[in-house]
Formats: structure tokens, C-alpha cells, sequence
């Protein structure tokens, strides 16, 4: 039996990996451990209960209220908006592209994707404020020049080249048994999609939805710019608005003394992002490992 030993390069090699993975571990567990100071500090001046529960958000006034229902319903406003705008025709064109398309047209669609995705959320926040909102208020009588609207409209235009082109690799991606056999029983080409492809797709689809609605949770600049930092509890999408990230970048302006309440609030805020966030990642983790058992691969 002849045993393979590692050359002085692939222990160096394997060394420096190890020492990435570790310096990527610290870094991880320093930020899970700065929210966790900060927030404690918070926690210790407000309750829980009175921060997940209230629904008023005044930290500037004489007498501090840090009801967190404002900022949630603001940031929910924003994802219900965008996912609407987004979805349809998402998953038709992605559709579109991966069972109708040439492939020349796909590749070409799927370059001019790639390179979209790639603008600066400032720019859609920008094209916000002076494009969209004048036009939406030709549309929209009474649209305040900063509202939900605005917001939720143009962040679900900035998710959607990443949603096509993210579905359409999803799509592509079911096992031609799928379609081999629907054609085999007799059906037709649309019945094979509806019936047999997406079905096949539909755990790989949610998860790649549930990664664009982390995005648009996460978004700021658009938010920051077009929406109006108003906390206002409740669902009125045409009024001006504050999201739980707008009102961390609030902080971060140097809006707050460093040793006030409102910062330490950024930092629960924060904290609760951080915790949302990473259960819908590991929602999209279970999804996407449920789509690699279903199409075989």
C-alpha cells in the first residue's frame, strides 16, 4: 500500500487556509460579540418587552420612547412593495429565458444582467428621489415627494435583474428527466413547464426569493434618501417612512452622542437585523439543499 504524502507546498497552502478560516471566525464572533455589549447596554435602560412591543419611536424628545414596531413596519412596508414589483415578472422572464430563449439571446440577457446588478444603490436612490417619485406622483395623486411607494417601487427594480438571473440559473438547472418525462406522457410543452419543471424548481425559486427579500431588508441608501425618517407605526404605504437600517445610518451620521441611549439603540437594532437575517439565510440554506435532492444534483 503506497501512502500519498503532502509536498511542503500543499501544507503551506493548507496552513494559510487554515489561517483565513480562523481570522474569518474572530471577525464573525467580534461583531456577534460588539452587538451583543452594545445591546446589552441598551437593554439595561429599556425592557424588552417595551422595545418589541412599542409602537412609538421618538428618541429625539424630551421623553424617549424605543418601540422598535415602527421601524419593523417600515422596513415590512418596503418588502411587501418591492417583492410585488419584482416577482411577476421576474419569474416570467426568467421563464422566458431558460425555456423560450436562443442561447445567443440568453447569454446576451444574461450579461446585460450581471452588469446591472452591479450599479450602486445610491444611484437607485438618487433615481428615486428625482425620477421616480416626480413620475409616480403624476400616477399617484396626494404621493408625498417621500413615501413607502417610492421606496418599495424602485428597491424591487434594483432586486430584479439579480432575481432573473439567479431564477433562470435555477430553472436551467432541473434534471431533463423532468421534462423528458412529462413530453413522454403526452403533454405539451406548457403543460411540462407548469406541471413538472417548476414544481421541480419551486424549493431552489423560494430560495432565491427569500436571499432578494434579505437584500431588500438590508437596503439603505434608497431608504435613507427617498424615504423621510419618519417612524410611523402601521402600514400606510404612502406616507414617508424610516427603516430599521435608515435609522442605524441616522446614528452613524453623528446624529447621537456615542454614549446615549438612541446610539446604544442602533446596536439592538442592529442586533435584531443581524438575528433576522441570518434565519431566513438558514431558511434558504434548507430550500436550497431541499432543491438539490429534487432535481438530482
Amino acid at each position: 500500500m503506497i501512502r500519498q504524502t503532502d509536498s511542503p507546498g500543499d501544507t503551506l497552502i493548507g496552513a494559510v487556509l487554515f489561517v483565513a478560516a480562523l481570522l474569518a471566525a474572530a471577525v464573525s464572533l467580534s461583531l456577534i460579540g460588539l452587538l451583543a455589549a452594545g445591546s446589552i447596554e441598551f437593554f439595561r435602560e429599556v425592557s424588552l418587552f417595551e422595545f418589541f412591543t412599542g409602537t412609538v419611536w421618538n428618541p429625539l424628545f424630551f421623553q424617549k420612547q424605543f418601540g422598535i414596531l415602527p421601524l419593523v413596519t417600515g422596513t415590512l412596508s418596503v418588502v411587501i412593495i418591492a417583492v410585488l414589483v419584482s416577482v411577476g415578472p421576474g419569474i416570467l422572464i426568467s421563464i422566458y429565458l431558460s425555456e423560450f430563449a436562443s442561447d445567443s439571446l440568453r447569454n446576451i440577457m444574461l450579461t446585460v444582467l450581471e452588469i446591472v446588478s452591479g450599479i450602486p444603490t445610491v444611484v437607485y436612490g438618487f433615481l428615486t428621489l428625482f425620477w421616480a417619485t416626480p413620475v409616480l406622483k403624476k400616477l399617484v395623486p396626494g404621493l408625498p415627494a417621500f413615501s413607502a411607494f417610492s421606496v418599495g417601487i424602485m428597491t424591487g427594480l434594483m432586486v430584479l435583474p439579480v432575481l432573473i438571473y439567479l431564477w433562470e440559473a435555477v430553472i436551467s438547472s432541473v434534471s431533463d428527466r423532468y421534462r423528458q418525462g412529462s413530453l413522454m406522457l403526452g403533454a405539451d410543452r406548457m403543460q411540462t413547464l407548469f406541471r413538472a419543471v417548476l414544481p421541480a424548481a419551486m424549493p431552489g425559486l423560494l430560495s432565491v426569493l427569500i436571499l432578494a427579500i434579505i437584500r431588500v431588508i438590508g437596503e439603505t441608501m434608497i431608504a435613507v434618501i427617498a424615504g423621510g425618517q419618519k417612524a410611523e407605526f402601521g402600514f400606510d404605504f404612502l406616507a414617508p417612512i424610516q427603516t430599521m437600517t435608515a435609522f442605524i445610518i441616522q446614528v452613524g451620521m453623528g446624529d447621537f452622542p456615542p454614549d446615549s441611549m438612541e446610539y446604544q439603540g442602533a446596536f439592538a437594532i442592529a442586533g435584531v437585523l443581524a438575528v433576522t437575517t441570518m434565519s431566513l439565510s438558514l431558511l434558504s440554506r434548507y430550500l436550497r439543499r431541499a432543491f438539490s435532492e429534487r432535481s438530482g444534483r
